[in-house]
């Protein structure tokens, strides 16, 4: 089913605790890294926890005696522990930061990797400002889980168990009275966090709808201005941004019930603390400068807690984002390769269809085309006709594997498809979408795409295709700019036309390839197929009838197969034959624009 901004995402098939494995496997890649943190963590804890010691022998000893030479002394070695517990904080960050970043790093790679794998309908069936959302924004939200992990809650960890073994070295009695109200806030924070996670994934996915939109509305932005139709894509901007925000509200107001469950735990610690240590002082059984110390434990005891649940609750919050990116690196592509496929080699071009059946895999009830058979020499030129939606383009892309048969068999040469190597596949057949794409770079770069050609070549192919004169007019041939080129819809064309030409395939594939060019310039790339298209087998898909009368077969595509073939002359003599309509329905409609 197709997916579009204007309805949710289903929730992601990996659960919390699948998602959670996984980011610390990515974390045991760098188990070196994370046991050097481990060690900084506990110099760190053991440094600050003896902080408030000083504080007591400061008070009950160099005060009560008056001895300022101990005083300054006991005060000159806390300052440089925490001196150095500051500089072990920041050697310990930039560790995590590296490996928070190197993480991120593989899981981008690893997402983007598996979906170059992915078969066209993937792409066609969602939005692409989803994928890029998975891509960019929620590996993201996997950095900050990772980083969490390895600089908050490690450190956090082992600091909590040193400052909990201090307050019980100390006093036991009163360490305890602080940690009653331990229960209470785990508790009630489970409760709140697990709760707000589902707050976090549906605010993901308004916020996933929100880049589709955008990602659709700026690539179809000249429509929109034409049709005049900015206040209404304005208005579907702000309902949009709307789901967003109350998405986002509703996500933080239950994070911060759990800010006040953490902030009341810590007053009612302070509230048993100080009555059981009233009671001890009546007793006498403890000091000022004890007190002073626990006083100090305490609050160092409620760092690490708040810390500890922040994180987690940040990794609650984060982990649909994470679920995301790893529900696409473990989509699977239908079409794969075989275990024991072979490069072919295809010298004469033949192509033939045995009892093949299409539909597509979002919609496995509707066939496109049925028991389809048809067998093409090597070396033929044939063109692909009807109305829209009849399978045509379906056709040649079950040649070129981007979609699979769901029965029968496709063979190039006698040998079947699906048992080749996607790259020896590939290199027989080309294809010339009717969307030109030019990408970033120079026009040489683009003629090259993907392949390894010296400029002998090139020049050789431009020549073929009468382009010399289109490359001579740049300012700096082929290296010029794609964005300096300054070229024509149909000028992208011709330059996507040659990068196909280039690959020197033995079947060649045009969807509609001269659809945006002017008569001049169809007819230059008329002149220039017409001798590329000589020694290979050449399938044309065209609405211009009049682009394809020399064909030496005309497949005319209906009814989910092949209604009827032949050569332009021997179509036009059927009569109320499907082709013949469809010619002399153009030209009566041109004749009328005449």
């Amino acid at each position: 089913m197709r997916q579009n901004y204007k309805k949710d995402e289903a929730s992601s098939k990996v659960t919390k605790g699948e998602t959670i494995k996984r980011i610390l496997k990515y974390c045991a890649q760098y188990r070196g890294k994370v046991v050097v943190i481990s060690i900084i963590a506990i110099i760190s804890a053991a440094l600050k926890t003896v902080i408030p010691l000083f504080t007591e022998k400061a008070v009950d000893v160099d005060i009560a005696n008056r001895d300022i030479k101990g005083l300054v002394i006991t005060v000159s070695t806390a300052v440089a522990c925490a001196v150095l517990w500051g500089i072990l904080a920041v050697l310990r960050d930039s560790m995590t930061a590296r490996i928070s970043n190197d993480v991120v790093y593989r899981a981008r790679t690893e997402a983007y990797s598996n979906i170059l794998s992915l078969p066209l309908g993937f792409f066609d069936s969602r939005p692409s400002g989803r994928i890029i959302t998975r891509i960019i924004n929620d590996c993201d939200k996997m950095k900050e889980i990772t980083k969490s992990l390895t600089s908050s809650l490690i450190p956090n960890f082992i600091f909590l168990i040193f400052v909990m073994g201090m307050m019980l070295y100390l006093n036991p009695f009163l360490a305890l009275s602080s940690f009653v109200v331990i229960p209470f806030l785990v508790g009630s924070s489970y409760f709140i966090i697990i709760r707000g996670y589902s707050n976090w994934e549906n605010f993901r996915k308004k916020e996933s709808n929100f880049t589709a939109f955008v990602h659709e509305d700026y690539a179809g932005i000249r429509p929109v201005q034409s049709f005049g139709a900015e206040e209404e894509t304005q208005e579907e901007c702000d309902r949009l941004l709307e789901d967003v925000k109350k998405g986002w509200c509703k996500a933080v107001r239950r994070s911060d019930a759990f800010g006040i469950v953490v902030n009341a735990s810590i007053a009612l610690g302070y509230v048993f603390l100080l009555l059981c240590a009233v009671y001890w002082m009546e007793e006498g059984t403890t000091s000022v400068g004890e007190i002073l110390a626990f006083i100090s434990y305490i609050g160092l005891f409620w760092q690490p807690i708040r810390s500890l649940a922040s994180i987690y609750n940040q990794i609650i919050n984060n982990l649909s984002s994470a679920a995301r990116v790893f529900e696409i690196m473990d989509e699977k592509s239908d079409i794969t390769e075989d275990e024991n496929a072979v490069d072919i080699e295809v010298k004469e071009g033949r192509v033939e269809f045995r009892n093949v059946t299409f539909s597509y895999p979002d919609d496995e009830s509707t066939n496109i085309v049925e028991n389809l058979s048809f067998s093409v020499k090597g070396g033929e030129t044939v063109a692909l006709v009807g109305p829209t939606g009849a399978g045509k383009t379906t056709i040649i892309n079950m040649i070129a594997r981007f979609y699979d048969s769901v029965e029968g068999d496709i063979l190039l040469d006698g040998q079947d498809i699906k048992k080749a190597t996607f790259s020896s596949l590939r290199k027989a057949v080309s294809v010339m979408p009717q969307d030109s794409v030019l990408f970033t770079g120079t026009i040489r770069d683009n003629l090259t795409y993907g392949k390894d050609v010296d400029d002998a070549i090139i020049d050789e192919k431009i020549k073929e295709l009468n382009l010399t004169s289109l490359i001579d007019s740049l300012p700096s041939g082929y290296d010029t700019l794609i964005k300096d080129a300054g070229l024509s819809s149909g000028q992208k064309q011709l330059i996507a036309l040659a990068r196909t030409m280039i690959a020197d395939p033995k079947i060649l594939i045009l969807d509609e390839a001269t659809s945006n060019v002017d008569t001049r310039t169809e007819l230059m790339v008329q002149r220039g197929l017409k001798v590329l298209m000589k020694g290979r087998t050449s399938f044309i898909v065209a609405h211009r009838l009049s682009t394809i009368r020399n064909a030496d077969e005309i497949f005319v595509v209906g009814n989910k197969t092949i209604m009827e073939r032949g050569n332009h002359d021997e179509l036009m003599k059927i009569e109320g034959g499907e082709y013949r309509s469809l010619y002399e329905a153009q030209f009566a409609l041109i004749d009328t624009k005449g």
